[in-house]
């Protein structure tokens, strides 16, 4: 990632204070609903576990590192730029944290009642020998497929109207923190990965720990290396936040592990050439492009501009 991008936080911050929630009650709703029903299951001590792993440790501990390299890295002489940092890390913690309880509830459900139930490929290896061969597969078809499933419908929350508003409230930051990967709304982000994350073992037969060691390492890919402004963001997923410009549709690098896809559809964001599309990495955006992107049925203009 070009170093330009990193440091535009410090240079020219365009994130807009306090951070809007779309449809809060909804994401409590969900959150409530999944944490009543893995109680009725009796599965109390398993959403414990999971809330845990990937709240504290894949979300807050290695966000928290990520942030302490970049404060050291890049804003060691700026105190102002830290402090505005840190409280834009605050309140992306309280935006990601609450999404992310109700799809915590919601993979300890599917985990621990509907896999068992349902899933035609449950306890394969329990009989058959895991060998490198099956890891190997495993690892390539988990991150080829979410890496498709993610892609098109990340494209498709900017690209239709109906889904715009929701993705929006994950593109108010322009300047993203390590902590702003799960900014999204729970609705988006159970239909943009986590289903995805559980229905390949309906088509392959996993591992249970190889499974859940990817889902952690997709978790921690793409909520802290691909947002936080960091080297380790090899995809480059941080100039789709901050190199856009003219509307909703004309933003870049929507995939997550892999460029294939941008490539083949043609929005691929390269530093050395960029498209018409995208602006510099330290451009301002003008009040009516941020209107552009602004859905006002979900947001005060006021608020937002």
């Amino acid at each position: 990632m070009p170093l330009s991008l990193a440091v535009d936080f410090k240079n020219s911050s365009t994130t807009k204070l306090p951070l809007l929630h779309y449809e809060r009650w909804l994401t409590y709703v969900i959150a409530l609903a999944g944490i009543a029903t893995n109680l009725y299951f009796g599965k109390a001590d398993k959403l414990v576990e999971v809330l845990l792993g990937q709240i504290v440790f894949c979300y807050l501990l290695i966000g928290t590192l990520g942030e302490v390299y970049f404060y050291r890295r890049f804003l060691a002489d700026d105190s102002a730029a830290k402090t505005r940092r840190y409280e834009q890390s605050r309140q992306e913690i309280v935006l990601a944290t609450e999404a992310l309880i109700g799809v915590c509830a919601f993979s300890c459900c599917w985990y621990e009642v509907v896999d068992p139930k349902y899933c035609p490929w449950h306890g394969y290896f329990d009989s058959t020998p895991y060998t490198a061969s099956w890891c190997a597969a495993n690892v390539a078809f988990y991150l080829v497929a979410c890496d498709v499933w993610f892609y098109w419908w990340h494209w498709a929350f900017h690209v239709f109207e109906a889904l715009w508003p929701m993705h929006y409230q994950h593109h108010q930051l322009r300047e993203p923190t390590s902590f702003g990967g799960p900014t999204v709304h729970v609705v988006e982000l159970l239909l943009e990965y986590t289903l995805c994350h559980h229905l390949v073992q309906w088509v392959m037969p996993f591992h249970p720990n190889v499974h859940r060691a990817l889902g952690a390492f997709a978790f921690i890919f793409g909520a802290v290396f691909n947002h936080g402004g960091l080297s380790l963001d090899y995809n480059d997923h941080y100039a789709h936040h901050i190199t856009w410009k003219r509307g909703k549709a004309h933003y870049c690098n929507y995939g997550m592990f892999f460029p294939l896809w941008d490539v083949l559809n043609g929005t691929r964001y390269y530093a050395a050439a960029p498209p018409a599309s995208a602006a510099k990495p330290k451009e301002m955006p003008t009040k009516q492009e941020l209107l552009d992107v602004t859905p006002h049925d979900a947001f005060p203009v006021g608020k937002a501009e």
